[in-house]
């Protein structure tokens, strides 16, 4: 039987950030793991297109053979794959920390106070483990993120996806089995999943609740967003607004930007 193939082709792709870049990598790992040959065009990409894979280190990752020379910049927010049991995989956990203090919230990125970069990195560590853990699909989650300056205005992002069920399926799937019933929909169910204190797991130890995030978006001229399933959440500041989306995306987008100021984060009792 003849192999399925697939080629990317971007010669209609002037400009690619970092959601696209993760979305792209999660896609064509699903599409391998399918046993179909995917294959980028290299010679189809503008130089903008071909920077902005190299800056997150993604085609010399993908395509060692053809980009071995080319080196990862120190400061990247790699694009990664992640997979397996970060609950009991010690070396999967570390990475994953690693990842966030070491390339996300590094000093080159953020200037953070201890206290405060340690109960940040608890909470994006749980939407990690989130899709990790939640989402049932074996390919684990993609992320990646960048440190740019647009306007004269610096902006850090972060992107993580999965290709699970989905939160709002998942929250779904807890109350008919848990509780025998289900949410109204599905915008009530991410409400919930996003609630500090609510929890899935039988420990009730963890959750998304995002009280801290929030409060942090806000100082620093954040915002976030969750596409899961039919439904979309954005946080900008203390603004929070759910709502319905046209299509079903199955799995979990999230997308994190944050426009630091100069000076120091952290808590007011860290600079007495």
């Amino acid at each position: 039987m003849e192999n399925k193939s697939i080629s990317f082709n971007f010669s209609k792709c002037y400009n690619l950030q970092t959601n696209g870049i993760a979305y792209l990598g999660a896609i064509s790992s699903w599409l391998s793991s399918q046993g179909i040959l995917v294959s980028y065009n290299f010679n189809s990409m503008n130089k903008s297109v071909t920077n902005a894979f190299k800056n997150v280190g993604f085609l010399q990752k993908h395509f060692h053979n053809h980009f071995e020379n080319e080196a990862i910049p120190s400061t990247a927010i790699d694009f990664e794959q992640f997979q397996g049991d970060i609950r009991s995989e010690v070396e999967l956990n570390n990475r994953v920390i690693k990842y966030i203090t070491d390339k996300w919230l590094s000093q080159n990125n953020i200037l953070m106070m201890p206290k405060l970069k340690d109960d940040l990195k608890s909470k994006i560590f749980e939407l990690f483990a989130n899709a990790l853990e939640h989402s049932g699909s074996n390919l684990g989650c993609f992320c990646c993120g960048n440190n740019t300056t647009l306007s004269k205005k610096q902006e850090l992002t972060l992107t993580l996806i999965d290709l699970g069920i989905g939160i709002a399926e998942s929250v779904q799937e807890y109350f008919k089995e848990r509780k025998g019933y289900l949410l109204e929909n599905n915008i009530e169910a991410l409400k919930w999943a996003f609630e500090e204190g609510n929890t899935t797991r039988e420990s009730q130890f963890g959750g998304l609740g995002l009280a801290l995030v929030e409060d942090f978006l806000d100082i620093a001229d954040g915002s976030m967003e969750v596409y899961c399933n039919n439904v979309l959440l954005q946080i900008k500041g203390k603004e929070k607004s759910t709502d319905f989306i046209p299509y079903n995306f199955q799995g979990t987008i999230i997308n994190i930007r944050l426009h630091p100021t100069d000076g120091r984060y952290g808590y007011k009792d860290e600079f007495t």
